[in-house]
């Protein structure tokens, strides 16, 4: 409720002030040549990215669109950065990934080396935004070499917090503290004081992790003096949440409360998602303490939702921390143990020893590289020779194959933005795939497990191997799970080669049935392999039996227990047909559409509530066609489904 009456409270003296701005904005372009017309929408979608994030979106598209109009010769590098760092404020972070990634392109296109280091460096605050700490630090480090070649200090300045950064999220205090110092000495040397305050602000969080309450108290008052100096509403946000953190960690629970309602209130001012959904944490897990579970509850809802939804996993594992705690509070320890198990999938994405030693590495390599350019930080002449060769002969090769292929211009550039498209999709695919269907049989093993752990003595002997079964279940889950996203994966980057040879049916079929009694024999589901033996059928083996696997998979979900599934090869109109058929319970003519028809997939419950694999069906399909091969489909609600694969 609390979050309603604050957008209305905010809603109309907002809309003015905005419309006052549009009308002064484009009041300023009368007169003026479609050049600098571009040049003044740029600035202030820059400078409106903070304060008003949609009217600078506004302003960053009608610039665009002057450019691309008026085929214009200016950089659209910048611009395409300018609103990716506006998606990002908003929180929509596959948003302002796309206009990183199209930033980069144009950059490395028109060898704009200020450019290509600005969009490596915000496609590293993508990564960190997305928890994703190791690539984000290769991003950092790459930028920051390129800022020091290039003598840009206000990069250099960027990048160094942002390095920061990730050390702190990493809970490593001693460096994140190093390179929020090398930060700030710069921006003192450039007088930038909105930038000073932001880098007070990294130091001072340091300051609060290590519980120098006193020390980070003085800093984040210093960063807010800064920010208000600035006008930069963003690090009063910061300095707020800030004080709110100390007060509620010396159990002054009330003066927390009011430190953040004025975070709340700025952060929904200027609709910064990120700030939004760390307040609602912040503030539920005050209301905890002072008893107001209900109201805890309905922020962290909303938080969750909006963490889930933008990809902000750190602040997502937050909220399921906290609804845990709600949890426990009242009694519900199935559901704690839920949100539990759910916090630690996300803890092991956010903390794996994989991306530990990785960013050690990146770490080691970074320094020597710093100690061997780090002279040359002042320099004011741009060594970019070796850059532009190498870029030159990229470029070189670009235009000798559109020559040769005989592409214009405008249709390259239109292939590669559905490229981009495409692989932003696929990315969402499997980020959603990982954070969902990876994360029931992981919360399974990781429950059963600690089940086993604290009361293995008082569990019947009976109860042991039924838990220990669902481990292993769980187990051969995971299995068929990664594969799947291997395989999947791999048809996406059209890394599949399909090698065709002869084949027995029978064989075929019959360690199909093999490898997947398993899932089976759960349901008392009998598989049975209806093929002559000498029959022999043209097809890929690892393509075949991957989509045979996965309508198996698919049957033995949807059956009823005590039932069959049957598969069977015959040849038909002179084509080998491979079937799966179950008598479950069936499929709606809208979902088969869905399948044969369109490019999505869908998942739902079978008959004993299982989850779904997710991509399953998608994977078949996509290999279907890969394979040169038809897929029909028959299906009747509640008599089952045949799926016949036309080889």
């Amino acid at each position: 409720m609390f979050k309603e009456v604050i957008c209305i409270l905010l809603l109309f003296p907002l809309q003015f002030i905005i419309a006052e701005n549009t009308d002064s904005v484009f009041t300023k372009l009368k007169g003026k040549t479609e050049e600098e017309k571009v040049r003044i929408l740029t600035d202030y979608c820059w400078e409106y990215r903070n304060v008003y994030p949609r009217l600078a979106l506004k302003y960053g598209f009608a610039a665009i669109q002057k450019v691309d109009k008026y085929d214009l010769k200016i950089r659209k590098s910048k611009l395409y950065n300018f609103i990716g760092v506006v998606y990002s404020h908003l929180g929509k972070l596959d948003s302002s990934y796309y206009f990183y990634q199209k930033g980069l392109f144009e950059a490395t296109k028109n060898q704009d080396s200020v450019q290509l280091a600005y969009s490596l460096n915000n496609l590293g605050d993508y990564y960190l935004q997305s928890s994703l700490y190791s690539t984000a630090l290769e991003k950092f480090f790459e930028s920051n070499k390129m800022f020091l070649k290039l003598g840009d200090k206000t990069g250099l300045a960027y990048s160094f917090n942002d390095i920061g950064q990730v050390y702190y999220n990493q809970q490593n205090y001693d460096k994140a503290l190093y390179y929020f110092n090398k930060a700030i000495t710069i921006r003192k040397e450039l007088n930038d004081d909105r930038g000073i305050g932001k880098s007070l602000t990294g130091i001072a969080s340091v300051y609060e992790a290590k519980n120098d309450f006193s020390r980070a108290l003085e800093v984040y008052k210093e960063s807010e003096r800064y920010s208000r100096i600035t006008k930069y509403q963003k690090g009063l946000i910061y300095a707020y949440l800030g004080y709110s953190n100390i007060y509620f960690k010396m159990n002054k629970y009330k003066e927390a409360l009011e430190f953040n309602k004025e975070a709340i209130k700025l952060s929904a001012q200027i609709n910064s998602k990120p700030q939004i959904i760390s307040s609602y944490n912040d503030r539920a897990k005050i209301l905890i303490k002072l008893n107001n579970i209900n109201e805890a509850k309905q922020i962290l809802e909303t938080a969750s939702t909006e963490a889930g939804d933008a990809g902000i996993i750190n602040m997502l594992a937050v909220s399921y921390q906290l609804l845990k705690e709600i949890a426990i509070k009242e009694g519900d320890y199935k559901l704690a143990l839920k949100y539990s198990d759910e916090y630690m999938v996300l803890q092991d994405s956010i903390f794996s020893s994989g991306s530990v030693n990785k960013i050690a590495d990146l770490q080691s390599a970074y320094l020597v590289q710093l100690k061997e350019s780090e002279n040359n930080l002042l320099k004011k002449e741009i060594d970019a020779e070796r850059t532009k060769i190498k870029y030159v002969g990229i470029i070189g090769f670009l235009i000798v194959l559109l020559l040769f292929l005989g592409f214009s211009r405008y249709k390259l550039l239109q292939d590669l933005n559905k490229k981009l498209s495409k692989e932003i999709e696929a990315k969402n695919k499997l980020f959603s795939i990982i954070a969902h269907d990876l994360n029931n049989p992981v919360g399974a093993i990781s429950s059963v497990s600690e089940f086993l752990r604290t009361d293995y003595n008082d569990i019947e002997e009976e109860d042991k191997k039924e838990l220990v079964n669902s481990i292993a279940d769980a187990s051969k889950n995971i299995q068929l799970m990664i594969g799947n996203l291997l395989n999947w994966a791999r048809s996406q980057q059209e890394g599949i080669k399909i090698n065709k040879g002869e084949l027995n049916a029978k064989d075929l079929l019959e360690n199909i049935a093999e490898s997947y009694k398993f899932l089976a024999k759960k349901k008392s589901i009998e598989i049975i392999v209806d093929v002559p033996s000498n029959l022999s059928i043209l097809a890929d083996k690892f393509v075949t039996e991957t989509i045979l696997g996965n309508l198996v998979t698919n049957a033995v979900k949807f059956s009823p227990k005590n039932n069959k599934i049957i598969l069977s090869a015959k040849i038909e109109k002179n084509n080998a047909v491979l079937e799966v058929k179950d008598f479950g319970m069936g499929m709606t003519k809208e979902n088969i559409d869905l399948i044969i028809n369109k490019d999505k997939s869908f998942t739902s419950l079978g008959t004993d509530k299982e989850k779904g694999i997710g991509l399953g069906l998608q994977i078949v399909k996509e290999l279907v066609n890969l394979h040169n091969s038809k897929i029909s489909i028959a299906s009747e609600i509640n008599k089952g489904t045949s799926f016949k694969i036309e080889i």
